[in-house]
Order: structure tokens, then sequence, then C-alpha cells
């Protein structure tokens, strides 16, 4: 049995030629506009990107907030490098979107008397919409899942 040297190659008339196999890498999405729409049971956040563009977003909760890390994506804003809003909506204190590392975007929003409760959307426009509405109870006790 021959075993695999790593590499692959191809014959052409005795010749062989050796194709290097590489992975195609994808541009980071651009979050390029943020809008933050009150609603009747707390906030829609929109983070707008390119069309096509669908960032993987990955929620939990954490003590008495919801956190959206959105994953392979970049913040450029024409208002500068990060978003922030105190008490957008009763039970909700804070939203905050800023740049997690080079290629990650976290979004995090706080409640006043516990964790948010958060759902990730994904309109046929493209971005990605947040629905979130305060939590009530203990911090933390909201349940949270990937996108």
């Amino acid at each position: 049995m021959k075993q695999s040297q790593g590499f692959n190659g191809i014959m052409f008339g005795g010749a062989a030629v050796l194709m290097a196999i590489q992975p195609v890498v994808a541009a980071p999405a651009q979050v390029t506009g943020v809008q933050l729409n009150p609603t009747s049971g707390g906030v829609e956040l929109f983070l707008q990107t390119r069309p096509g563009d669908r960032p993987q977003v990955f929620a939990v909760n954490r003590s008495n907030s919801w956190t959206a890390d959105i994953t392979s994506t970049q913040l450029r804003l024409p208002s500068g490098n990060a978003f922030s809003r105190e008490n957008p909506a009763p039970g909700i204190s804070k939203v905050t979107v800023a740049p997690l590392n080079a290629n990650s975007v976290r979004v995090t929003v706080v409640g006043q008397k516990g964790a948010p409760v958060g759902q990730v959307l994904r309109p046929s426009q493209g971005g990605v919409l947040l629905s979130l509405s305060p939590g009530a109870g203990k911090p933390g006790q909201a349940s949270a899942a990937p996108a």
C-alpha cells in the first residue's frame, strides 16, 4: 500500500505537476451601519452589511447582559469605531457595538433587572437584526443559543 507524502500530483506526459491546494479565505463582512429602534417590547438592533454578507452570530447571557459575538466581521462605521446608547428602552440600560478583535464584533446589551432576552434574525435584504426584550428575574436566567 502506497502512503501519501502530503502533496497532490498529476502526471502529464511522464512529468509530474505538483499543485498546491490552498483554502479559500473569504473577506470579512463589513458592518457599515447600526440602527437602534425602540419597540413595544424592547429594542431592535439592525447591523447593516453589504448585500449577501451573512456573518455568524454566537449569543450568550452573562450576568445581567446578553452578548452576541459576530465572527468574520469588521466594524466600519462612518461615525467612528463603536456604537453606544444609554437607556434605549425600559428595562435595558445600555447597548454597545464594538470590535472584539480584528475580525469579530461584539454586541452587548445590559439589562436593568437581569439578562435581556435576545433573538437573532436574518432579514432578506441582508445584515443582522437582533430583537431584544428586557429580562425579568435573576441575572443570567434567560437562555441563549448560537444562530
